[in-house]
């Protein structure tokens, strides 16, 4: 999976909370959004407690269909949070024991009663047993609701209750009628594959903005993540008219490289490709190669930065072309572009060679991975 590239967002409000949450769905079809293309959906309210709706989506992401989302809502008509958000978390865990959610997220109305919504692709038959979730809420730091506090609380929880990268389903901010006292859920399930040590990290902004101002700048940083990274984008209501804003991802690590060198382009290339093998790279598991060299006339160089934590796809059947040419890089980037249309690109690298020449060589997959994301 490569980057998520520009995100997009969208966001709904109306005074009922079920005709916002059809309403998302509905500015998601007219954004063009197809299905496994939506990062995120939230709910979050106003200081005139308006249901408002926000989604994050990537364009760039694998299409796999028309889009088709349903939901179930769950609500507690108590004003109390305390006991009611623990029910409200145990329904959508059941809810979602029967599909593969898109977005579990919960919010409260301006008299404090407390809405969760469990977002999920119709005629997704995928079967989720044992959804778990974890809930904390958080204090003051200074006189203001501590926040960030409150998020790194949910992460010990979720690191405690043994929960490995690619097993959680949702993570999603909210507070009480007040905004006075931070809150977060995460849903879960163990037997989901694990893809790894959890090592999540989060971002946030506090800000007296409207909401639709507040989510542009929150699509903003998910544009460097991977969408194997990305665990969540949510927002609450927080004291002194002011809304915050979280993004939760899992800080990948463990980058690593091979190198390989020749006298000649193409070997090295194929020097590259024979050590990504030999190190047991999987298909999508590479995050970038690139061409370089100490000079015109010096050694032709590839290195190659993978993960091993990203989702394996398969054998690696990696090939190359390549164009060797006096050509301006103009015209090289327009051939290499041409040439690979319609290749599963893994990179597009180019570098100066001997007697005036520069090189342009694009490593892609052949063949269909064995696994779609």
């Amino acid at each position: 999976p490569g980057l998520l590239g520009t995100a997009g967002f969208t966001e709904s409000r109306d005074a009922s909370w079920e005709r916002a949450a059809v309403k998302i769905i509905e500015n998601l079809k007219s954004a063009g959004v197809r299905k496994g293309q939506v990062l995120s959906i939230d709910s979050h309210t106003n200081r005139n407690g308006a249901a408002i709706f926000s989604a994050h989506y990537s364009t760039a992401l694998p299409d796999h269909g028309e889009l088709a989302i349903e939901f179930k809502i769950h609500r507690h008509t108590q004003v109390l949070w305390a006991d009611p958000f623990h029910k409200l978390c145990w329904d959508s865990a059941g809810g979602a024991a029967h599909c593969r959610s898109v977005a579990i997220t919960g919010s409260s109305d301006g008299e404090g009663q407390a809405v969760m919504f469990n977002f999920f692709y119709k005629g997704d038959r995928t079967k989720i047993e044992g959804v778990e979730f974890v809930e904390v809420r958080g204090g003051q730091f200074q006189g203001e609701p501590d926040w960030p506090g409150a998020a790194m609380h949910l992460i010990a929880k979720l690191v405690e209750a043994g929960v490995q990268h690619g097993q959680i389903l949702s993570i999603d901010a909210h507070s009480d009628a007040s905004g006075g006292q931070p809150m977060f859920s995460a849903h879960f399930c163990r037997n989901l594959p694990g893809k790894g040590k959890l090592n999540l990290r989060f971002s946030y902004q506090e800000s007296t903005d409207m909401w639709s101002k507040i989510c542009e700048d929150a699509a903003r940083p998910t544009q460097a993540l991977t969408r194997d990274q990305l665990v969540s984008v949510t927002g609450a209501a927080s004291a002194g008219g002011k809304s915050i804003m979280f993004l939760f991802y899992q800080d990948l690590g463990g980058v690593e490289f091979v190198e390989a060198q020749g006298m000649m382009w193409d070997g090295a290339a194929k020097n590259l490709i024979a050590r990504l093998k030999a190190a047991g790279v999987r298909r999508g598991q590479i995050l970038s190669i690139d061409a370089h060299n100490d000079g015109p006339n010096a050694t032709a160089t590839f290195s190659a930065h993978f993960l091993r934590t990203l989702t394996d796809l398969g054998d690696l059947d990696l090939n190359f072309f390549s164009i060797n040419s006096m050509q301006t890089w103009k015209r090289l980037h327009k051939q290499a572009a041409q040439e690979a249309e319609g290749k599963d690109v893994v990179s597009l690298t180019g570098c100066c060679n001997a007697m005036r020449r520069s090189v342009v060589y694009c490593f892609y997959y052949q063949g269909e991975p064995t696994e779609v994301p």
